[in-house]
């Protein structure tokens, strides 16, 4: 069964008219990764990784694009956890030292980027900026877990160096999965808005032009520090600000399938 067009309204279930919805049945889709596919012992590929607790070398993408998230050392792979958020599986980051990174591609303005995943705690091997996910390092995306800067603690979602504070309280470690927002468009200044499970937090404006091409890091600052203690169960990552009807449909797409709120 093919894709198909992206008008009308995505119902509870996930389903336009009793087809299921894809994340690439919208234009511009950069970067798909879903913890329910695509896990391998390999960074070339291997074995289908599906038991609880096993590593995970290759993360493939989803979106046609083969940029494939990766972790050649052993030591530094997160695992697979099955059965963890709503009866699927996500992929769990320790917080020490596991983290993984595709191949070098250019973020672009504008751009559209979700992610549900859940933070297990605020401490790892760096107590301050660790991360869920980064590209461009602090001149691009950035979701991060703590910062050290007072208030202490607080949750921190960062573009182009224009860093917003959440309250923590909204986001207790270890009991509270999410979806994360960002909206970026073209204009100059850049219009920027984030969100978090269908909630406004914050919209702002940063003059900055896109960063030169760099991984896009799962769990881990682009220095090779601040790794975050995450799970991370899907990403959805867009060069264009999607429209309000199809932010609704990827957003309630996740919902559905994550049973987030």
């Amino acid at each position: 069964m093919g894709f198909f067009a992206t008008s009308g309204i995505l119902n509870r279930k996930g389903f336009f008219g009793g087809q299921t919805f894809s994340p690439s049945s919208i234009a511009g889709l950069q970067l798909w990764l879903d913890a329910t596919t695509g896990l391998f012992d390999a960074t070339s590929g291997g074995n289908a990784v599906t038991t609880d607790g096993s590593a995970v070398a290759r993360w493939e993408d989803q979106s046609g694009n083969g940029r494939n998230a990766t972790q050649a050392t052993l030591n530094n792979r997160p695992v697979l956890k099955t059965s963890i958020q709503n009866g699927k599986s996500g992929i769990r980051f320790d917080g020490s030292n596991d983290f993984m990174a595709t191949a070098s591609f250019a973020h672009s303005v504008p751009l559209t980027l979700f992610i549900v995943c859940k933070r297990l705690s605020n401490t790892g091997s760096q107590l301050d900026y660790n991360r869920i996910v980064e590209h461009g390092s602090n001149n691009g995306v950035c979701i991060i877990t703590r910062s050290p800067s007072p208030p202490t603690g607080i949750f921190r979602i960062q573009y182009q160096y224009a860093t917003y504070s959440l309250s923590d309280s909204l986001f207790d470690p270890a009991t509270n999965t999410s979806i994360y927002e960002m909206f970026v468009d073209s204009s100059a200044p850049r219009n920027i808005t984030f969100r978090v499970n269908n909630a406004n937090q914050t919209s702002s404006t940063r003059a900055e032009t896109p960063a030169t091409p760099l991984p896009f890091n799962l769990a881990q600052f682009g220095n090779g520090s601040y790794n975050g203690n995450v799970e991370i169960y899907e990403v959805c990552y867009y060069n264009i600000k999607i429209t309000d009807t199809d932010r609704d449909n990827v957003r309630n797409y996740l919902n559905s399938k994550w049973g987030v709120y």
